[in-house]
């Protein structure tokens, strides 16, 4: 089942389900791959929803990107019946997506061949369909350092070139990773001078949100600590001195997911602390 649950407070009351949107405020859309997760949300310029995350039943998964109207019914203009699904030969899931100023689609995540788990990028045309320009066929599945590592976010820079955050790990432990691609699926070899960098922040390391200034500066959320990279993709020292903040709430435990620039620059992060409760912090420019 893939399922998209929104609300408006447009035309109810704040803080209720938005009646207008497919009579009941949400919409179920089933997917005969079998179950299914929303993993991320986009609004286009002109109200339509892209719901991307993946399908398939328990221990399998293929990537799904669906599009709905602003009523909440499915866009049948878009991939097949107003879904795109695609199989790339294992366990593949999309945790992310961002949208480019043509309409276009980047959407990240993990493609499992059975012996590790790789970065999956792809991107898709404004009709659903996989962009054959980019990568090979319209993705490119990437293996940064022959372990298992997966994407967790994507943002597109003001020259739209895609950066990437996304995990490494190595079993009992893990590293940040970033990484930059060229809008042909290429690595970006300006940024870290290979196009991808593997960062040792704390102990253990697990990254799953970034954003991106005005300046293309990249902050960076994962276990208990904010990070702020340069463009060129090195920890900026002018930063909290030491390019990194770790954050804390008494002896709690505090893993940190989502990231957000504000208009003034401030830098709000969010979270769970102790894994039961939500969590908040402002920190500085």
């Amino acid at each position: 089942m893939f399922c998209s649950c929104l609300c408006s407070d447009v035309f109810a009351q704040a803080g209720t389900l938005d009646s207008s949107f497919d009579f009941d405020g949400k919409v179920i859309t089933s997917s005969n791959a079998g179950g299914a997760r929303i993993w991320d949300l986009i609004v286009q310029s002109d109200g339509k929803i892209i719901a991307a995350g993946g399908s398939g039943p328990i221990g399998v998964s293929d990537v799904i990107v669906a599009r709905y109207n602003n009523d909440g019914s499915i866009d049948s203009s878009y991939g097949l019946n107003g879904i795109f699904t695609n199989d790339f030969g294992g366990f593949d899931l999309i945790l992310s997506v961002d949208m480019q100023a043509d309409g276009k689609v980047i959407a990240v995540g993990e493609a499992n061949n059975g012996l590790t788990r790789d970065v999956l990028v792809m991107r898709l045309n404004q009709n659903g369909t996989l962009d054959s320009t980019f990568g090979t066929n319209g993705s490119t599945i990437i293996n940064v350092i022959n372990v298992d590592e997966f994407a967790y976010d994507v943002e597109l820079t003001s020259t739209e070139k895609i950066t990437i955050c996304f995990q490494v790990d190595y079993g009992s432990s893990g590293d940040w990773g970033l990484m930059r691609l060229n809008n042909d699926g290429s690595y970006d070899t300006s940024f870290n001078n290979t196009g991808y960098g593997i960062y040792t922040i704390g102990n253990p390391d697990h990254v799953d949100g970034i954003a991106l200034q005005n300046d293309n500066k990249i902050v960076g959320a994962g276990n208990r600590e904010v990070v702020r990279f340069t463009e060129d993709g090195i920890l900026d020292t002018t930063f909290n001195s030491t390019g990194v903040i770790f954050a804390s709430v008494g002896a709690l435990p505090l893993a940190l997911s989502e990231v957000l620039i504000q208009s003034d620059g401030k830098i709000i992060v969010g979270g769970s602390v102790d894994g039961n409760a939500w969590g908040f912090c402002d920190c500085p420019i």
